[in-house]
């Protein structure tokens, strides 16, 4: 009798389940594919594949998220994106997500999904190692309206090592270094130019393209430009303002001048 009681139980409750889940995902297949590791700073793709085994089109909700936010989706702001997916009948479509990893440790990729409501998910846990080379330099100072040299090292190893960069709108600079193989270290030199009104936090990313025994990698590392005003652009702007009240002073004492006269 306890046998029975608890068998039926147990079916009571995968019943339950079933109706749950069944009327929103039995005709949708789901996986996910992510690289099992990656390096710190590096770009890669997680790729979802979903199969409607069914003969009507459908469409999923969808949330797209990092579990600890050790990697990101790849405008680096969004927290997660949302979306829908449309699945013709008895097709296969495959959706990819372009991903930042930021720091190191474990973190997994979750696709949360749903038919108008997201209520079940899947994931892929992914580890994110050191780099095996970087820009020793995550943060700079430059002058406004002047040529500024910044020296610092790629360090680590890394073969047909290439760094692009991508400059804020008003900066200035070297678009690609060809470094060939690196090890150890390596030094490079930048020579950026804000523009003389540009000041303020912004930020340059360098994409480090290179290769080594796991194959071809891209990493994009973000550097902080903390931007101040030039000190001889402010002394020329405060002379030419004290210039411009001197001449309109003048102009209004001559006015006054003629009116009087007259």
């Amino acid at each position: 009798m306890v046998v029975m009681k608890k068998w039926t139980r147990a079916l009571t409750t995968a019943m339950i389940l079933l109706s749950i889940v069944a009327p929103a995902f039995a005709e949708v297949l789901l996986s996910v594919d992510c690289p099992a590791s990656v390096y710190k700073y590096e770009l890669f793709t997680c790729r979802v594949t979903l199969y409607n085994d069914s003969t009507t089109d459908t469409s999923i909700d969808y949330l797209v998220k990092f579990e600890k936010g050790k990697a990101a989706l790849q405008d680096f702001e969004a927290l997660g994106m949302e979306g829908d997916i449309e699945i013709p009948a008895l097709t296969k479509k495959t959706v990819e997500f372009n991903c930042w990893a930021k720091e190191s440790g474990k973190d997994a990729f979750i696709f949360n999904y749903g038919r108008g409501k997201i209520d079940a998910l899947i994931a892929k846990g992914i580890m994110i190692s050191s780099p095996p080379i970087y820009i020793n330099m995550n943060e700079a100072s430059v002058t406004a309206g002047r040529r500024n040299t910044l020296k610092t090292e790629v360090v680590g190893n890394g073969y047909f090592v290439r760094i692009e960069f991508k400059y804020p709108p008003g900066i200035l600079g070297p678009q690609k270094i060809d470094l060939g193989d690196v090890e150890d270290s390596k030094a490079i030199s930048l020579d950026l130019s804000p523009d003389p009104y540009l000041v303020g936090a912004q930020y340059v990313d360098a994409y480090i393209y290179f290769t080594d025994d796991k194959g071809e990698h891209v990493l994009m590392q973000r550097i902080k430009l903390s931007v101040t005003p030039s000190f001889y652009l402010l002394a020329v702007a405060i002379a030419l303002l004290v210039v411009l009240l001197v001449a309109v002073a003048i102009t209004r004492r001559r006015k006054k001048k003629e009116e009087s006269g007259s």
